[in-house]
């Protein structure tokens, strides 16, 4: 905490040295100014000379106008070198002023011993608000200035508006007086004139509401009788049909009912039933038509098939079908003949064969309990069909890809069983 109270002290108690600092701050500026008018005399012609006649002149009155106690509280609050601010162009008169007052020796013993004094640090930022703050009597003394300086702006605005008034009186031409007859009520209408009115307004009315009837009739046309004459058959495709354009809507509020012609067949456009991209393709020649499907002869297969009057099975079929080589095979494929072709398809398909072989059956030990003979796979060998047969009715690229086929050798040599042990 700052003790005001001693820094008002310790600042008058240095009143004398700061002034001595002042005279002699002055006397250097003022030196420096009678070189630079002599360089001035010699040279009119060069400007920097002049600029720098006319700064210097600014500064020395910037160092005359600072108060003492100003100059000890500004130098302690100062962070900047004052070489670099006096050096520096940009700078205005009053903080060369400041930075010659703090680059002065004097001054810098004073504000060493105000901060030993006042035990002040330079890290602790808060003694900087209450070196800045004025005193009562400084915030009194401000306020009725600032009362005073309103006090005449405000005098002088009223002195102001006064004599423009005034002038205005004179300068202005004087506004003719208005006739002494009293001022009439605006004249009511004829009753004529109201009439004609009021039949005009009904007349809009009316054609709006036409207007509305008709839209809707044509919204919703009503069926025509069918026309026998041919010749207006080609008038009726081009006559422009009526259709509701949702996007716009008319000062009615209904929507815009949009001529536009329906029919997009142009008029000298050929009646093939093609696309216009097929029809380009055959006059440029690049364009086949595609070949007919052949079609099944289905030969009334809807009353075969019905499971009403004959019912039958999928798996029937397939397991009751005889081989190639019997002779029922020959009343099968007449029977077929009569079937839906899909039906014809599946019958013809490789029946399943039973398994061929001996079933070995194993006991735990893994020794051979038992061994069953298939009866059924000799009689199939038996039966079997001959390969030359379905060799016959194979396609050719079947039968070289069975030609490919490596054969597998049958397993010839004894087979060997192991114990646990």
């Amino acid at each position: 905490m700052l003790d005001k109270l001693q820094l008002n002290n310790q600042i008058l108690a240095n009143k004398a040295a700061v002034q001595k600092a002042r005279l002699i701050l002055v006397n250097k500026q003022v030196q420096k100014l009678r070189k630079l008018k002599q360089l001035k005399d010699k040279h009119p012609e060069n400007k920097k000379l002049e600029m720098k006649f006319t700064r210097a002149t600014e500064v020395l009155a910037c160092l005359k106008k600072i108060k003492f106690n100003e100059i000890l509280r500004q130098a302690l609050l100062n962070q900047k070198s004052p070489s670099a601010v006096i050096t520096n162009g940009l700078s205005t008169p009053e903080e060369i002023a400041q930075a010659l007052y703090f680059s002065h020796k004097t001054i810098e013993e004073i504000v060493k011993h105000l901060k030993s004094v006042l035990n002040i640090n330079d890290s602790d930022t808060s003694w900087r608000d209450q070196v800045v703050e004025p005193s009562k009597r400084k915030r009194k003394q401000q306020r009725t200035e600032r009362k005073q300086q309103f006090r005449q702006e405000r005098k002088a605005r009223k002195e102001l508006e006064k004599k423009r008034n005034e002038w205005l009186v004179e300068n202005l031409p004087s506004v003719p007086q208005e006739s002494e007859a009293p001022v009439e009520s605006e004249e009511k209408p004829n009753t004529l004139q109201a009439m004609f009115q009021e039949e005009d307004v009904d007349k809009v009315k009316q054609v709006q509401q036409d207007r509305k009837k008709q839209q809707e009739k044509v919204r919703v046309p009503k069926e025509e009788a069918p026309v026998e004459d041919s010749s207006l058959e080609s008038d009726e495709k081009h006559e422009a049909h009526h259709t509701v354009d949702d996007f716009f809507i008319t000062q009615t509020g209904d929507h815009y009912l949009s001529t536009v012609v329906i029919d997009r067949k142009q008029p000298d456009q050929p009646d093939d039933g093609m696309v216009r991209k097929e029809r380009r393709s055959i006059q440029n020649g690049h364009h086949r038509y595609p070949e007919k499907r052949r079609k099944f002869d289905r030969q009334d297969w809807h009353s075969h098939n019905d499971r009403a009057t004959k019912p039958f099975k999928r798996d029937n079929i397939r397991n009751t079908k005889p081989l190639k080589g019997s002779s029922s095979s020959k009343e099968n494929d007449t029977a077929s003949n009569q079937l839906h072709p899909s039906w014809a398809a599946k019958q013809r398909q490789k029946r399943i064969e039973p398994p061929q072989g001996s079933k070995i059956v194993f006991d735990d030990e893994g020794n051979t309990a038992s061994k069953v003979v298939n009866s059924k796979s000799k009689e199939s060998s038996v039966k079997s069909v001959p390969k030359s047969d379905s060799k016959e009715k194979l396609h050719p690229s079947w039968e070289a890809k069975q030609k490919l086929k490596p054969s597998i050798a049958q397993f010839t040599g004894k087979k060997i069983v192991f114990d646990d042990e």
